[in-house]
């Protein structure tokens, strides 16, 4: 009797309750982390299937149902999921028609095949098993493609501009696990496919897939949630790489940017460290790219740059203090995370070093 499937199932409902009720980084926005959580049951309900299935186990039809019905769901989903955590925007509405589609098509072919087949039977008796396997070859393609468009969110160099030191790190090591994904799916499909002209090979896509796979979908789904570095790039634009907003529907950003400005200085927003992008989008009500407009188009720099323009401001006057702090003190005070971060922001901004213009300041008071 093969046990990895059934610990497979109990991992995976253990990982959907991680992810519903445990404290964590997804946001306040309960639909992000419900697409994660079906994806994780899905999977567990497959592993459920497969290891009753192995072991020619009675299984009542509608879970045998469902784990036929959503398997095709799985990417989709779990593209969904990344999609907006990381707050992009496109329309799904084809994607949608096509899922209905194909599953109306899966639930006629279920009822037809379902009377024929004994799941107590081996599945290489079945007439139909060819069908089935066709099917979960088609799924499988259709779950890498999406799975490698949520890989793509990584992508773009761009994307990191406003992350911090620690978080380039996380965003590397989520950025190799989502590449990994796809290859793991990939390898799975490849395996489906050979299974396809050989039935021998079946038992080890019943034994070791679904552990496996689990146990990798575990350390991606924890490194999701507790580095979440798509909710702190949000949907990232930098002037230079993206000159103009010809599909925006944002087309007088001047009013929208005075909102920002006022609610940045009056609040000083700029002295936490933790400012992103979606900060100031959730303040406002805005979408984020909105905002990465409206900053692009009416100061020509890039939101990084705008924010590090206050802290630089805040750091001159400190740094001209009868007795001022120490540098990594200043740059930590006024919204740096690093001493580095701040020699380089205020070298970009002033071409001049911290030292340098608190010295060269500081001659020419002595000369007046």
């Amino acid at each position: 009797m093969s046990v990895f499937p059934i610990l497979s199932f109990i991992l995976g409902i253990f990982l959907t309750f991680f992810i519903f009720f445990t404290k964590n980084n997804l946001g306040k926005k309960n639909y992000v982390r419900y697409f994660l959580g079906a994806v994780t049951f899905i999977y567990s309900l497959l592993s459920l299937d497969t290891f009753t299935t192995a072991n020619k186990f009675k299984l009542p039809v509608y879970v045998w149902f469902f784990s036929f019905l959503l398997f095709s769901l799985v990417g989709f989903l779990f593209y969904a999921f990344t999609k907006n955590l990381a707050q992009k925007h496109s329309d799904d509405k084809k994607w949608i028609l096509f899922f209905s589609l194909f599953s109306v098509l899966k639930i006629v072919f279920f009822i037809y095949a379902s009377s024929y087949i004994d799941k107590t039977a081996p599945l290489s008796d079945s007439k139909y098993l060819k069908f089935f396997e066709i099917e979960f070859i088609l799924s499988s393609m259709i779950n890498l493609y999406f799975f490698y468009k949520s890989a793509q969110f990584f992508k773009r160099k761009n994307a990191v501009i406003d992350l911090e030191d620690k978080n380039h790190v996380y965003f590397h090591w989520i950025n190799l696990l989502l590449k990994a994904n796809v290859l793991l799916v990939f390898a799975i499909l490849l395996e489906a496919i050979f299974a396809f002209f050989d039935a021998s090979l079946f038992p080890i896509l019943f034994k070791i897939e679904p552990i496996f796979y689990t146990i990798f979908f575990f350390v991606l789904v924890y490194s999701l949630m507790y580095f979440p570095v798509f909710a702190l790039t949000g949907d990232h634009e930098d002037v230079d790489t993206i000159p103009k907003y010809k599909n925006s529907k944002l087309h007088n950003s001047s009013e929208l940017f005075d909102r920002i400005d006022s609610l940045v200085t009056s609040e000083k927003l700029y002295l936490s460290y933790k400012l992103k992008l979606n900060v100031i989008a959730e303040r406002l009500k805005c979408p984020v790219p909105y905002v990465s407009q409206a900053i692009n188009e009416n100061k020509k720099m890039s939101f990084s740059d705008y924010i590090n323009s206050f802290r630089i401001e805040e750091a001159k006057k400190k740094l001209l203090q009868e007795n001022p702090d120490t540098i990594f003190a200043i740059a930590i005070d006024v919204g740096f995370n690093s001493k580095a971060a701040f020699y380089n922001a205020f070298k970009k901004l002033t071409n001049t070093t911290p030292t340098q213009y608190r010295k060269e300041n500081l001659a020419k008071a002595e000369v007046f």
